[in-house]
């Protein structure tokens, strides 16, 4: 990164890393997507490494989040900041959000997901056209 963008020194590029060791290195995971996020993989993987998630407004993303995190407008940093802010300074929200969030990671694993794609497809091939 160049001097001229202002960020020098304030940006490291670290190369390849391993997903999981990254995410458990985290304390919060903000998910600061700006586009309409069809589902937010991202959301469910820190949730299912106890992280607290901190989630823009985007797509599939609150309802993924729900109550296990917080979620903000995409289009103002400063609520997004204020979010954060708030789950790093309340030890007991960040907790709450952590059980929360690992139950409700529990409901995008793949068998769960495969037993749910089974029981509608049971349905509709029981169904009458």
């Amino acid at each position: 990164m160049s001097a001229e963008s202002g960020h020098a020194g304030r940006v490291t590029f670290g190369g390849a890393v391993d997903a999981l060791e990254f995410l458990d290195a985290l304390d919060v995971l903000v998910v600061p997507s700006l586009w309409e996020e069809p589902f937010g993989l991202v959301a469910v993987e820190g949730m299912a490494r106890r992280l607290p998630v901190v989630a823009t407004r985007s797509g599939a993303l609150p309802e993924l989040v729900a109550d296990a995190g917080l979620v903000a407008d995409a289009a103002r940093p400063e609520e997004i900041a204020g979010a954060l802010a708030r789950v790093l300074a309340d030890g007991g929200l960040r907790a709450e959000l952590r059980r929360r969030g690992l139950a409700r990671a529990s409901l995008y694993t793949a068998d769960r997901t495969a037993g749910r794609v089974l029981e509608l497809l049971a349905r509709v091939a029981g169904s009458p056209r």
